[in-house]
Parts: structure tokens; sequence; C-alpha cells
């Protein structure tokens, strides 16, 4: 082991800072993929509606026109107040509130079906007002949720059948879930009843997890760029890694003229070298994974806590390492076949 890390500290120290960024972009892509979608109560194939320019068209409406469509299959139909970090939801008969309450009570069937004035909010239900108001109207606090992960976050959920929004129009981005296999070609459907209803309209229904409906959706984060700016650093980091791959193969010249007196032959010493590269290329990673960790822990304490959590959450996950080590060798096999080829398979015992 001590000979492996002979002169190898350069290019060693270069890969772990590799290992490091290429481990928090996996863990972020694996988080951002895992909380992608709006609440966590909603599957994988959630549909997103933008629709606009429905005059008289109330969301009482919209909920009638879902029922209809659904048939017995139970759905959901949730409105995210952006602004307000807050949402309207709705559950239909078919289908049991999934909001996870930790005290006081969850929305009932006749909290729907009587239009009640009720609220949900997040945190500690003694710390919580009885009420709350929404757009200069009073809701009934009636119990409190587990918050959720900071990129997820509503303070409250009201009724979306509530008597106080009860001519409240149709307007912007809804999301829509279903029991159904079909989710999205019921949401096709609900979106030509819409326009049958309402020619005026103008109805889009895309898959929520989908390019185009990501496209549509409110919530916007600066994860995209922060991914970015990971990759584009760890790629500069990388253009360190040939120059010092190459130093590392030079400072193996001894070594490699006493092996080729001993009768190596080139494809030995080559595997040689390979091999000790890969385990060079596993203890950076490793060493990596553990700073990463290491960071995540600190960040807690540190004024950006909350920023760090959005990004990459709070424990490095397996899918992120797993991620970070598939990037991470791909690059590694493409530095040492590069530099191998520079040198000839055969021309580092031949140049001594």
């Amino acid at each position: 082991m001590r000979g492996i890390f002979y002169k190898s500290k350069l290019i060693f120290t270069i890969f772990v800072a590799v290992a490091v960024l290429f481990t928090l972009a996996g863990v972020s892509f694996a988080e951002q993929r895992k909380n992608a979608r709006p609440a966590d109560f909603l599957s994988d194939q959630f549909v997103v509606f933008e629709i606009y320019n429905a005059a008289n068209f109330t969301e009482q409406d919209l909920l009638r026109i879902m029922e209809r469509n659904c048939g017995d299959g139970g759905f959901l139909c949730m409105k995210k107040y952006t602004a307000k970090e807050g949402c309207s939801i709705y559950f239909s008969p078919g289908m049991n509130c999934k909001i996870r309450v930790t005290e006081g009570r969850s929305f009932s069937r006749k909290d729907f079906d009587e239009g009640k004035n009720v609220a949900i909010v997040t945190g500690d239900r003694q710390n919580q007002p009885s009420h709350i108001s929404v757009s200069q109207k009073r809701y009934d606090v009636i119990g409190s949720c587990s918050s959720q992960r900071a990129g997820q976050a509503s303070d409250w959920f009201i009724n979306m059948n509530a008597e106080n929004l009860k001519n409240k129009r149709v307007y912007g981005y809804y999301f829509f879930d279903t029991d159904r296999q079909d989710c999205l070609g019921t949401a096709k459907k609900i979106a030509g009843a819409v326009k049958d209803a309402c020619p005026t309209a103008s109805v889009a229904a895309e898959k929520g997890m989908s390019r185009i409906g990501r496209g549509m959706r409110p919530e916007k984060t600066n994860y995209t760029n922060m991914l970015g700016f990971l990759i584009a650093t760890a790629v500069l980091v990388l253009l360190n890694s040939f120059s010092a791959c190459y130093y590392w193969l030079e400072t193996r010249k001894k070594e490699i003229a006493i092996r080729k007196m001993a009768g190596a032959r080139g494809r030995n010493i080559v595997a040689w070298l390979c091999r000790e590269y890969v385990v060079i290329l596993l203890l950076a990673f490793f060493t990596g994974v553990v700073l990463s960790e290491l960071f995540l822990r600190i960040a807690v304490y540190l004024p950006v806590a909350n920023s760090v959590e959005l990004m990459f959450g709070t424990h490095i996950s397996l899918p992120g390492t797993l991620s970070g080590m598939a990037l991470l060798a791909l690059i590694g096999a493409v530095v040492i076949t590069a530099t191998l080829k520079r040198f000839g398979r055969n021309a580092i015992a031949s140049r001594l």
C-alpha cells in the first residue's frame, strides 16, 4: 500500500477533489429527483394542468368535471399558491386524504362535501393560531402536519371546495393525481371536457415529471444552475488530472525498468499500472465520500444550512453516491486510457 502512494500524492489529491464534487453532484441529482414532486403525497404519474382564459368557470366547476371523468376512481386536485407558500387541495370520495397529520385531524369527507373553511398547517400545533387568513378570508385550523423538505415546504393546506372559494375562477396551474394507471389519459379527457364547457379556455395537461411538465410548473429553483456549476468545476479540476497522471507514470520509470529487466512484458506492465491506478481512484473516491458527508453534517450549523439542505439534503444517499462513483470511474478510465495511449502501450518501458 505504501508503494502505491509513492509519488502519488498529487494525483490522489486531485481525484479526492473530483470525488467530492461528483459525489455532491450525484447526491444533488438523486435528491432533486426524489423530491421533484410539489408534494410528497403525489405519485410519479401526477399531471399538471395549465388553464387560462376560462371566464365564468370556477374551481368547483373543475372539480365536478374531474369527478365525472374519474367515475368511481379516486383523484386529488391541488393548486399551489407560490407567493403565499400554501396549497388548496381536494380529495375525491374514492381517495383518502394523504396529508400526514401529526396533531389534530385531517380533512374529512364532510369538510369537502359541506364546503367548510378549514385548514391544516405545518409545524407544532400548540404554537399555531386557531385560524389563518388567506386572501383576507378566514380558515379554521383543524390540524398540523409534518413539515416537508425545504424545497417542498407548504405552510398550509386549505379546502379547495371551501365556501370561501365558491366563486374562485379557475386560473393558472393545478396538480392532478389519480389511483388509475392512465393518469395522463384521464387528464386529457378532463382537459377536453373543460374546453367543451368553456370554449374560450386555454387548457394544457402534461405529466408533471416530464420536461414539458416541469417547464409548466410554477415553482422554480436554481437547481439546474447549481448542478451545472458543480459539474463544470469538477471538469476544470479534471483538466489537471491528465498532467498529474502523466507525471505519476513518469515517476514509475525506475520500477518499470526493473520489471522490464526482470522479463515483464509490456501488457503486464500496463496491467500493473492500471491496477495501482484503480486502487488510488477507489481510495480517493471513498475519501471524497467521507469528506462530502462531513461537509453536510457541518453545514447544518452554518448560515447557509437551508440552501445546502435544499440542494443536497442532510446526508449522503446511496443513489447519489453510486452516481458520483459512476462519473468518477468514467472520467478515470478516460484519463488513464488517454495517458497510456500517449506513452504508447509498450513504449513505457522502451523509453528508458
